[in-house]
């Protein structure tokens, strides 16, 4: 038992957990909980305690039905559910370190579903997205890191975007260039109820490849989790950690195996961002939806103040401050929000910092400059037709990250083939948002779900 948990502390996690998971407790979620702990914020490992204290004096289901919707009863029942259904390694319980496939990211539930239901061992490590420094010339606006906005409207590519695939890496369909009519029978392929394993903060730095044959292939992948190292091994890895992370995962594998093919050479360096930001305008009407030219236009909500006041930049795009910020910020929650979404041209490049991390570089061109400043000249005049008294706006921030590892038949212009297998690597396969060739003027969820499911089919 670990010394951060006392004895007691561990009874009322077995007790409670077993009410909200009946079958929990004996996949020892007090040993879950020690292992967890060590790698806690002080902040978090407080809350831990608390929680445990809360839910002390529970002994029945009566008695936790109280409790229901508090905070202690959330942590609790999440605990429960990771150590019931999660493979996280409780005594005489652990799955297997070998599977049939290794899925690679949170973003890989779809395709780890369909193929454990067609009976493959397939084993899902969800290590969250990573770190990630986004960096731009010092002549232009930066960018910064994904935010959330509000949810997107979930749409189908439309025929210009499919259309650039081919332009992009000579990606055919059945029937000649890619095009929309190879995409849509993807896009309504079921998913089913998952049986793969799951193995949460397992931080995977490379896929294990081995070297000796005619070509390489994938075996595994070695990761670390809570401090310590490993490897997993499996015939076929999955890479669907995102397009931030799955290209970083790639570069650490291609160059421990001294890969150094063309394809692998790409790998990062057609990312594309879809640039956005938050226009504000103070007591408007809320516009309606737009797409325009090379932009879009759609509600967004009202972060809390502190989101609000921290994402402010004043008319030169530096940060905001002094008393226009404070005369801004009095204002809240008066302001209406707009998000403009700018798509841009796969210019931006993910390389390995220093320390492992995802290091994004973006260079604006003047074709992506005259698009911003549209956007935002577009949301502007919206919000004061919509009878905006006052209107400022955010800094930039990456909305739909897409690419870094794009999908093609031409190896010179695509890292993996038009079923997302590595060009470089056998049993190895992406299947994220990486590997769209071209940004796309839509929230990219279904499409990217879709071409998941195409990858899957080709995984046998």
């Amino acid at each position: 038992m670990s010394q951060l948990l006392g004895a007691g502390e561990a009874a009322v996690v077995t007790r409670v957990c077993e009410l909200l998971v009946p079958g929990s407790a004996a996949a020892r979620p007090d040993r879950y909980l020690a292992a967890t702990l060590p790698g806690l914020s002080p902040a978090d490992e407080d809350a831990v305690h608390a929680a445990i204290g809360v839910m002390a004096g529970v002994a029945d289901a009566p008695s936790l039905a109280r409790l229901a919707g508090s905070a202690a009863f959330d942590r609790f029942r999440q605990l429960a559910i990771e150590a019931g259904y999660g493979d996280h390694a409780p005594p005489g319980r652990r799955g297997s370190d070998r599977a049939d496939v290794l899925v690679v990211g949170a973003g890989g539930g779809a395709i780890a579903a369909v193929l454990a239901a067609r009976g493959a061992d397939v084993l899902l490590l969800d290590s969250g997205p990573g770190r990630a420094c986004f960096v731009s010339t010092v002549d232009e606006e930066s960018i910064g890191p994904p935010t959330a906005s509000g949810p997107a409207r979930a749409e189908r590519a439309p025929a210009s975007d499919v259309a650039k695939f081919h332009e992009r890496t000579g990606l055919l369909g059945a029937a000649g260039p890619f095009g929309p009519a190879d995409l849509e029978p993807w896009y309504e392929r079921p998913v089913p109820a998952s049986g793969a394993r799951v193995r949460r903060r397992h931080d995977v730095r490379r896929v294990l490849v081995d070297t000796s044959g005619p070509r390489p292939k994938a075996t595994g992948v070695a990761y670390t989790c809570d401090g310590d190292d490993g490897v997993l091994l499996a015939p076929v890895v999955v890479l669907a950690a995102g397009p931030l992370a799955t290209p970083r995962i790639l570069l650490q594998t291609h160059e421990t195996a001294e890969i150094d093919a063309p394809s692998a050479r790409l790998t990062g360096r057609t990312l594309g961002l879809r640039p956005a930001r938050l226009v504000y305008g103070l007591h408007a009407r809320a516009p309606a939806r737009h797409a325009g030219a090379g932009f879009a236009a759609e509600p967004a909500a009202l972060p809390d103040p502190v989101a609000f006041a921290a994402g402010l930049v004043d008319t030169g795009h530096r940060p905001l401050w002094g008393g226009r910020l404070a005369e801004v910020v009095r204002g809240h929650p008066g302001w209406t929000g707009v998000r403009v979404l700018v798509t841009d041209d796969n210019t931006a490049v993910a390389g390995l910092g220093v320390e492992g991390e995802v290091v994004v570089g973006k260079r604006f061109s003047a074709a992506e400059r005259r698009r911003l400043a549209g956007a935002l000249e577009f949301a502007v005049e919206r919000l004061r037709a919509a009878g905006a008294r006052d209107v400022v706006w955010s800094g930039l921030f990456a909305a739909h990250p897409q690419g870094g590892a794009p999908m093609g038949d031409d190896p010179a212009r695509s890292v993996v083939g038009p079923d997302g297998r590595s060009h470089d690597v056998d049993g190895l396969y992406v299947a994220d948002a990486s590997l769209l060739p071209a940004v796309l003027s839509v929230a990219p969820e279904l499409t990217v779900r879709a071409l998941a499911a195409k990858v899957a089919e080709a995984i046998r």
